[in-house]
């Protein structure tokens, strides 16, 4: 996405406007690139001699960039990327100071109850009996809260977060004013794997997608079994079963609807399988309910991974992964928490592996890699799994995530088409038919 004709492609600091003024617009407007703006992002490193913008791509699909295109007035949603001039601190003298360079990417949010009631119009759009449902979704539904969620979870501070994301530099959260912004490193140029979701099969290899599971487990092992001081939060979101089972509802609506304007991929026999999933909701649930809950990502899918490519330090060489280049050791890159969730943390892998994984892929790739993730998991955390139960959750989970997540991600390709959305539920019904045919999807 470019940035506006009019917005000047070099500024020096001195002739901007005082930071955050006491206008009574909302939102984030152009009128937000102030002194005190960019001196915040660089904070002590300096003093800010001049900025420049440069363009971010825009990804095709997200909250974010479906807000941007519905907007009809000036606000500054999206990624913004500034080049930032700066003359270095320093205590012995100002012989002793340099001018450096910092390139950041500012992410303007637009307010989540926006995106709710776009997805909610969309609802309103298809075809059936779930068009009756946009009002139940607007009150129940996960996107509420992004807004400020993704900020206070960027905001988190232990390393085994922070290994794992972009680097924040400043952020703003002013409901009041609307005003969502997280100014964070620019990584294009020191990551592989990046925006290849519609390519992800030909792209993420086995060693590829293991080094994503093994840092993720290493974050899901923050909060697990450990999540009171989260579900306080106003802004937090639990997947819980009482909700699930209260929505059976609409998962019946949304799946006779997906069956009805997608029968190529949702066949008959996948519709009539995710139908037993509502009609045994109670039965999938319990096997769900006893393990332990964390925070997970909840929109853990190549548009919001990749990896990083750094020098590999003598410490390291025993935690990470190593690439045949000893010099450097790979390191997951991940992006986009807006929709961070309470839940159990077999639901990253679900989800992960339906967009990496082919379209036809075999139970035991998919089981190797989901007991890779554990051995990860029971490290990092320091707890023990029964192999079983642990198998049990992950195939419970899947079929909530197809009833759940595949349903509401349908509606979406309705609207756009999803280039990637058939190969991803090909690749996850797939999955579960064949745990059906061989009588592996059973529940007590």
């Amino acid at each position: 996405m470019a940035l506006t004709d009019d917005l000047p492609t070099w500024v020096p600091y001195a002739c901007r406007n005082s930071f955050l003024s006491e206008d009574a617009s909302k939102g984030a407007t152009k009128s937000l690139l102030t002194d005190d703006f960019f001196q915040e992002i660089i904070g002590s490193r300096g003093t800010v001699i001049s900025w420049q913008p440069f363009e971010v791509p825009l990804q095709k699909i997200g909250l974010t960039t479906t807000c941007k295109r519905s907007q009809e007035d000036d606000s500054f949603i999206g990624l913004h990327g500034f080049e930032i001039e700066y003359r270095t601190n320093c205590e012995e003298g100002p012989r002793t100071t340099a001018t450096k360079t910092l390139r950041v990417v500012a992410k303007c949010k637009p307010v989540a109850e926006k995106f709710v009631k776009i997805f909610a119009n969309w609802i309103c759009q298809q075809p059936g009996e779930v068009n009756q449902y946009a009002e139940l979704f607007k009150r129940t539904s996960y996107f509420r809260n992004s807004d400020v969620r993704e900020i206070k979870v960027m905001s988190t501070q232990d390393q085994r977060f922070m290994d794992i994301a972009p680097k924040v530099y400043y952020t703003i959260c002013n409901p009041v004013k609307e005003l969502f912004v997280i100014v964070m490193e620019d990584f294009t140029d020191h990551v592989t794997h990046l925006n290849t979701v519609n390519h992800a099969p030909q792209v993420w290899d086995q060693k590829d997608i293991k080094v994503v599971l093994r840092d993720i487990a290493r974050f899901h092992s923050i909060h697990l079994g450990d999540v009171a001081s989260l579900t306080s939060e106003s802004w937090m979101c639990v997947i819980s079963g009482s909700v699930i089972k209260s929505l059976k509802g609409f998962w019946r609506a949304l799946l006779r609807n997906s069956h009805m304007t997608f029968p190529d991929i949702w066949t008959q026999n996948r519709t009539q399988l995710v139908g037993s999933f509502i009609d045994n909701l109670d039965r999938v649930w319990q096997v769900i309910e006893p393990f332990p809950r964390t925070l997970v990502h909840y929109d853990f899918t190549p548009r919001n991974v990749c990896l990083r490519k750094q020098e590999a330090t003598n410490e390291r060489h025993n935690d990470h992964l190593i690439t045949t280049n000893r010099s450097i050791f790979r390191q997951s890159c991940i992006y986009d928490w807006e929709m961070a969730t309470i839940h159990v943390p077999q639901h990253d892998v679900v989800e992960f592996l339906a967009f990496v994984l082919p379209g036809k892929c075999d139970v035991t790739t998919r089981t190797n890699l989901v007991r890779f993730y554990q051995e990860q998991l029971e490290n990092f955390s320091g707890r023990t799994f029964d192999k079983n139960q642990f198998m049990n959750v992950f195939k419970a989970t899947c079929c909530i995530y197809a009833l759940h997540q595949l349903s509401l991600k349908t509606v979406t390709h309705s609207v756009t088409r999803l280039s990637y959305f058939q190969r991803a539920v090909e690749s996850h019904m797939g999955y579960l038919e064949e745990l059906e045919a061989s009588s592996c999807l059973e529940f007590p």
